[in-house]
């Protein structure tokens, strides 16, 4: 999580959705940050309200604007799985070298131990009220969007490398399961689908 005083911003970092590039494009322009424990790199919504909105205040620091990106639901499982597909997690119990991506989805949905860390994008974006709180939301797929919102936002040109990105795979789902992880993540495709 960064906070720029200057643009006025504050970037929600949603897992799976190239938040390292951004964090290192932004970080020399940010005077608050947030890193290297996912506790605090990955800060809800949630959490930003609870805790850094009222730091801000506090120093009568107003109109700070929230911004985050969310990815389709099934690209952003895809990258959970191919991301435990890596050798070093091979003896972590939460590898998915072994499994499928239909059996890894099978057990998202059933919420076992092992993938119950993954959390949900909606649980990321919703403030103490279950509404929606960030004020610039982005597809993860139309990444050039929020590319264009943070150099204009920043007024300079922010070169994003591809940084920690998971290892290609095949992620397809059958109609079915694909039916029940709709319903599942139903808020997550929601929003997906509102955005341009």
């Amino acid at each position: 999580m960064l906070i720029s005083l200057q643009a006025r911003l504050a970037y929600l970092a949603m897992t799976k959705t190239g938040t390292t590039a951004v964090e290192d494009a932004l970080r020399p322009f940010c005077e608050i940050t947030f890193s290297r424990s996912p506790l605090v790199t990955h800060m809800t919504v949630r959490r930003y309200n609870r805790h850094i909105v009222p730091y801000l205040n506090a120093l009568k620091i107003e109109g700070i604007e929230t911004c985050a990106v969310i990815r389709h639901p099934v690209a952003w499982l895809a990258s959970w799985y191919q991301y435990r597909q890596r050798a070093d997690l091979a003896a972590s119990g939460i590898s998915t070298a072994n499994i499928s991506f239909e059996a890894f989805v099978e057990d998202y949905i059933g919420n076992t131990r092992t993938n119950r860390a993954m959390g949900r994008p909606w649980d990321f974006l919703r403030d103490q009220d279950f509404a929606l709180g960030i004020d610039h939301l982005f597809r993860y797929e139309a990444f050039d969007r929020f590319h264009n919102f943070l150099q204009d936002r920043f007024d300079r040109d922010l070169p994003l490398r591809t940084i920690n990105s998971s290892p290609p795979g095949e992620a397809s789902l059958s109609p079915q399961l694909l039916g029940r992880l709709e319903t599942f993540l139903d808020k997550e495709f929601e929003i997906y689908d509102s955005l341009p």
